[in-house]
Formats: C-alpha cells, sequence, structure tokens
C-alpha cells in the first residue's frame, strides 16, 4: 500500500509545475514524495523496489547515487536521473528515466571457453522487459563450435507482494569434452549431446538478500562408453539434480561497480533418479569493491568449487584455465575435484558515465544512446587446483600480473585489453569481453 501511495502522489506532483530547478542535496533531507517519469513500458514497482529507501526517509546526495546506479543496473534504461523539487517547503523526488530498446533479434558470434578459436555463432531472439515486469525471454540457436539452441524464461515477480521468482531454462547441444585426460582416455578428442531442463524458485528476502532452490534433470551422452568419462556404467547418464543457491549484493552498478560486496554460494546435488551418480558440487564467490580516492578504486575476489562424491564424471571436474583463469596463464589448463581463485584489482575510471548519443535514420533512439566508461587496470592473479583423491599443493599455484584498459558501453557490454606476466616474467596479451569480476 506504502508503494502505491507514493505513485499516487507522484502521479498529481507531476499534473503540477515544480517551481525552481533540480538539485543535489548538500546535508540530510527527508524526501516527502517519490514519483517516476519516462517509464512508458516498465511498472514503476518495478523501479522502487530498488530503492533503499521511502517516502519520509533521510537522504542525502550519496544515498541517491547509489540508488540512481541500482536502478540503472536494471539493465532496463540508457539513463536514470534522481531529481530532487522544491515546492511549498517540501522536498520531490523525481526519477527520470529512458528506456532502452527490448526487442533483439541478434546474429551473435561466441567464443567458447573463452578462446577465438572456439568460436559459435547464430540468432538470439531476446525480449527483455517483458510485459513491462523486468522479464527476459530468450530463444537461441547456435551453429559452429558446440552447436545447439536453448529456450530461456525469467520473472522476477512471479509473485510480487511475496517477491517470489520464476526462471526456466532448456537446452540441447553437442559439446566438445574439456577435459584433456579424457580425450586421452578416449583415445581423440570426441563430444557429448547434451540435454539440460532447470526450473528455478527464488525469494527476495529483502534488498540485498536473495535465495533460490532449482531442480532439474541431465541427459548427457558420449558416442562410446570409457570408464569415468560419464558418471555411470553407460555411455548415456540419465539423472535429477537439485541444489540451493544464495546471494547477498550491495553493489552500486552491477554491470561496471565501484562500491559494495557481492557474494554468492550454491550447492548441487547429481543422482536423483539413478543409483550410480551420488555427488554433490559446492561453489562461493566473495567480490568487494571500493573507492580509494578520486578516480582511483580497488576491488578483490576470492572463489572456490568443489566436487566430492563418487565417480565424479570429467565434465564436471574443475578445469582451472576454463571455468576460471589466472592472468598470466589465462590458457593454461589444471584439471582436479576443486579450484580455488583470488584477484586484487586497482583500476583507475577516466571516464565515467560519459553521455553518448546520435542520430541515425529509421533506427530507434533508444538504440542510440549510451554511457561509456573509460580506464585502466592493475592485476594480481592466483589460482590453485585440487587433483582428484589428493589435497591442495599450494607450491604448484598459478601466479600471474599485469595491466591494461576497459571500455564499457552501458548497460549492454564491456571489453578489455590486457597484457599479463606469469612467475617467470612471460607475457601473453588477452582481450576479453566483460569485467574480469
Amino acid at each position: 500500500m506504502i508503494r502505491y501511495s507514493i505513485l499516487l502522489i507522484g502521479l498529481v506532483i507531476l499534473s503540477f509545475p515544480l517551481s525552481g530547478q533540480s538539485y543535489l542535496p548538500s546535508s540530510e533531507i527527508v524526501v516527502d514524495s517519490i514519483s517516476i517519469r519516462g517509464n512508458s513500458i516498465t511498472d514503476s514497482d518495478i523501479i522502487l523496489a530498488e530503492l533503499t529507501f521511502d517516502r519520509g526517509d533521510l537522504v542525502d546526495s550519496l544515498v541517491l547515487e547509489f540508488n540512481r546506479k541500482r536502478i540503472y543496473s536494471l539493465q532496463l534504461f540508457t539513463s536514470v536521473e534522481m531529481l530532487i523539487f522544491q515546492k511549498d517547503s517540501l522536498n520531490h523526488l523525481v526519477i527520470d528515466v529512458r528506456e532502452s530498446w527490448y526487442i533483439y533479434p541478434i546474429p551473435f558470434i561466441d567464443r567458447n571457453d573463452k578462446d577465438w578459436t572456439k568460436l559459435s555463432y547464430g540468432l538470439d531472439l531476446k525480449i527483455f522487459n517483458f510485459r513491462g515486469r523486468n522479464e527476459l525471454l530468450s530463444a537461441k540457436v547456435k551453429l559452429g563450435y558446440d552447436p545447439g539452441y536453448s529456450l530461456f524464461y525469467n520473472i522476477p515477480y512471479l509473485f510480487r507482494d511475496e517477491k517470489i521468482s520464476l526462471q526456466t531454462d532448456f537446452s540441447y547441444s553437442t559439446r566438445k569434452n574439456k577435459s584433456d585426460i579424457a580425450d586421452i582416455l578416449y583415445g581423440e578428442s570426441f563430444k557429448q549431446e547434451v540435454f539440460r531442463a532447470v526450473v528455478s524458485v527464488g525469494k527476495r528476502i529483502s534488498l540485498f538478500h536473495r535465495i533460490s532452490v532449482f531442480g532439474g534433470f541431465n541427459y548427457i551422452e558420449t558416442p562410446r562408453y570409457i570408464r569415468g568419462v560419464n558418471a555411470t556404467s553407460s555411455n548415456i547418464d540419465r539423472y535429477g539434480f537439485a541444489g540451493i543457491r544464495y546471494n547477498y549484493d550491495t553493489r552500486n552498478l552491477n554491470i561496471a561497480p565501484t562500491d559494495g560486496i557481492y557474494f554468492s554460494t550454491e550447492y548441487t546435488h547429481k543422482g536423483f533418479g539413478n543409483s550410480e551418480v551420488d555427488y554433490g558440487i559446492y561453489s562461493f564467490d566473495f567480490r568487494e569493491y571500493r573507492k580509494i580516492s578520486g578516480i582511483v578504486h580497488a576491488k578483490w575476489r576470492i572463489a572456490l568449487r568443489e566436487a566430492f562424491g563418487k565417480s565424479i564424471p570429467f565434465y564436471d571436474i574443475s578445469i582451472l584455465g576454463v571455468d576460471d583463469r589466472v592472468r598470466g596463464h589465462y590458457n593454461t589448463k589444471y584439471e582436479g575435484n576443486g579450484m580455488i581463485t583470488t584477484s586484487l584489482e586497482t583500476y583507475f575510471n577516466i571516464l565515467e558515465e560519459f553521455p553518448l548519443e546520435f542520430k541515425l535514420p529509421v533506427v530507434p533512439r533508444s538504440l542510440t544512446r549510451y554511457k561509456i566508461n573509460f580506464g585502466f587496470q592493475f592485476f594480481i592473479d592466483a589460482g590453485i587446483s585440487r587433483p582428484s583423491e589428493s589435497g591442495y599443493h599450494f607450491n604448484a599455484m598459478q601466479k600471474g600480473y599485469g595491466f591494461g584498459i576497459t571500455l564499457a558501453v552501458l548497460p549492454y557490454n564491456i571489453a578489455r585489453a590486457e597484457i599479463a606476466f606469469n612467475e617467470e616474467g612471460k607475457s601473453q596479451i588477452i582481450l576479453d569481453i566483460g569485467l574480469s569480476f
């Protein structure tokens, strides 16, 4: 009821002109009303659900900026502004958004395992913000390396008041084996037919906390049986799986964060309905982002993945150099049942959310509005893999360091170019898509 009252008051306020110019408060002020404009498609409560404050609360410029970036992190808008107007000694907050284009039939080229020699191509039809509820519907057809198709649907608020989400994911692919050891056992490189169906139900406990449970079915077929390649005594594995996931996320901008903490932990058990399959996979990922001074920021990360149980197949082992990487050893593969990686990075944002807008004939304006981030970074990485039936040998840890530049075209994608060095000083050039973490 409070949310709807805010919107009603906001509509009344927007029906008459506000006096004066908008301003950012130099000290704490009370927000007397909240309204939203520019959201012709997006439901207002999708935006309001990201706010850390409500009508009647105290805010300052830092709080408003943090909330502006959280709304921008929805990746539904090309621009978000938090505007404070004063009228009759009251402070009226107007959240001004400019909506993105939401339907993309996109031809694409994908790098499998982040390898430029393993390219897939095809067509991906994505409908963002379906029904104005921040729902995502995606249908993909992929050719080339690891051909296949998939259908994905995410509903953040299946039940609005309870904040229950639903996610479904169905995929089929002919997938090349990633394990070098499995290739040796098999006698040559080989591919597996993989069908996977997953349904996940989540609960947004509070603004920063989410928990979800999921379950599904795997079908994995290898051309012929080799012990250890599959989890069963057959060349075909069929089994159910289920798991639980928890996320804590206080990042101000999840696309390119400069402040906050991200933590995710997950456990999956595999083997339901098949007595030959009985193993689990546990993982966690912790990241922290901080502003040091001015344009100087720092971030660090530690992540772990562990598979344990009987008959863990090669398609579910941890591969350092595929599942996660150490820059300086970017393409060096170490296989095992466990893996730990950590990174420390200092980065300098020379441009942050620099507006870029241009006009093209016929093309909608929502497709020609962007925000540009540009900067450079210095990093140190380390990682270690745990061999099967063994502990971690930290004298075998991979280490790397280096520097690079990052260009972000928000809210869409990020590109990086880096030079990395290993312990012996040998260098490699890394061209990658997306943030390092």
